[in-house]
Formats: structure tokens, C-alpha cells, sequence
């Protein structure tokens, strides 16, 4: 079994997303992370262990994701989706005044305490 439902992680990323407010700050780095619910939707409505991949189910809903256990392959993509995200970030981070810098190293420094 997975360690994290593909539901659990979809509901993670968005709530990350928004709290974070990443669409204000790195508004590409939102969007890379707010792709990946939809890489994780499946279609196990015949309950059978082959589910497959459907990636129109995802487009017409984004709510849609299965509690099926994730594969080697989703967790791959999902790793570097974030490691995308980071980038995006970082480069948004470069982008600001060494002031902003320091304020938003202040921010993170607070959060992960």
C-alpha cells in the first residue's frame, strides 16, 4: 500500500498552494503544483486491479482522484513536479529585492518552527 492516498495528496497540494499563496508569489510554480491532481486520476470503476489512466476524467473533474494506491511511476512524477515548483520558486526568489529576500526568509523561518 501507498503511503498517501491519491486523494489525500491532491487535497494537500491545493490547500499547500492556497495557504502558501504561491499564485501571488510564483503564480508558475502554482500552476505546476495545481497540474499534478490531475496526473493522479484514475478510473477504478471497474474495480479490478488494472485501473487505467484517465486523464479526460481529470480535465472534467478536478475532485476526481481515486484512493487507489499510487505506482513507483506516480510518486516519480510527483517528485519532479515539486522539484519544478522549487525552481520556479527559486528564480521568483532571485528575482526580488535583497529587502523582500530577507522578509520572506524571516516568513519560512517562522513557519517551519
Amino acid at each position: 500500500p501507498g503511503v498517501i492516498s491519491r486523494n489525500d495528496l491532491s487535497l494537500s497540494i491545493r490547500y499547500m498552494v492556497k495557504n502558501s499563496k504561491a499564485e501571488k508569489i510564483a503564480p508558475f510554480a502554482a500552476m505546476t503544483l495545481n497540474s499534478i491532481p490531475s496526473y493522479l486520476v484514475i478510473d477504478d470503476s471497474n474495480s479490478n486491479s488494472n485501473a487505467s489512466f484517465s486523464f479526460n476524467k481529470a480535465n472534467n473533474n478536478k475532485n476526481a482522484t481515486s484512493n487507489i494506491d499510487m505506482t513507483l511511476e506516480d510518486y516519480l512524477m510527483v517528485a519532479q513536479k515539486y522539484e519544478r515548483a522549487r525552481e520556479e520558486l527559486r528564480l521568483e526568489f532571485e528575482k526580488m529585492t535583497k529587502e523582500e529576500q530577507e522578509e520572506g526568509k524571516i516568513i519560512v523561518r517562522a513557519i517551519r518552527r
